[in-house]
């Protein structure tokens, strides 16, 4: 009986054992939750087995291990939906009216800065040079917009006062306009 126990003792600590290595293999593959779930039938199985404690320190540093990439994949899967959606708020952007334009950038900078700092917690280049490339695309376009929005204003200031006949304070206005337009290569109309 005492020989029988021994013996169950030591198959509990083989499978603890093995379960640890195929955490450990499960790890080394990239495949998190298999590590994890590995992990737990490895703790259990040594609690039976009664030797835990011999194997405390790889347990629990293998655990935290596990815990740390699940908390950078959950990251990892943040920051990508974050950035997923700036970028369709700023393709939506540049699909609207000047007016409504202003607003969604200003939405899609937002979003990127929120994207930014989850990044912080993430080391995949390829979604840190998204990230770089919408900032650059979102920087354009609100600065395209708001010469848009300056360009038109001065136009519709120039109108006004050509009705009014201060053609003096309309050609000011105009000239602007068209330095606008010249410098942001923007098309403009001369009325």
């Amino acid at each position: 009986s005492e020989f029988e126990e021994e013996r169950r003792l030591k198959g509990f600590r083989e499978e603890g054992k093995l379960a640890l290595e195929d955490a450990r293999e499960c790890l080394q593959e990239g495949n998190v939750d298999d590590a994890r779930t590995a992990l737990k039938k490895s703790r259990r199985l040594m609690e039976e087995g009664r030797c835990v404690e011999e194997f405390q320190d790889e347990l629990t540093r293998m655990e935290l291990l596990v815990a740390e990439r699940i908390e950078s994949k959950d990251w990892r899967r943040r920051s990508a939906a974050c950035l997923q959606e700036a970028e369709e708020r700023l393709d939506k952007a540049l699909r609207s009216e000047v007016t409504l334009r202003k607003r969604l950038l200003e939405e899609s900078v937002e979003l990127s800065i929120k994207c930014k700092v989850m990044m912080e917690h993430v080391q995949e280049v390829d979604m840190k040079r998204r990230l770089e490339e919408l900032t650059v695309r979102i920087e354009e376009a609100v600065d395209r917009t708001d010469k848009i929005l300056q360009l038109e204003g001065d136009l519709d200031e120039a109108k006004v006062h050509l009705e009014k006949g201060n053609m003096e304070i309309a050609a000011n206005f105009l000239s602007r306009a068209e330095q606008v337009g010249r410098e942001s290569g923007l098309e403009h109309r001369r009325e």
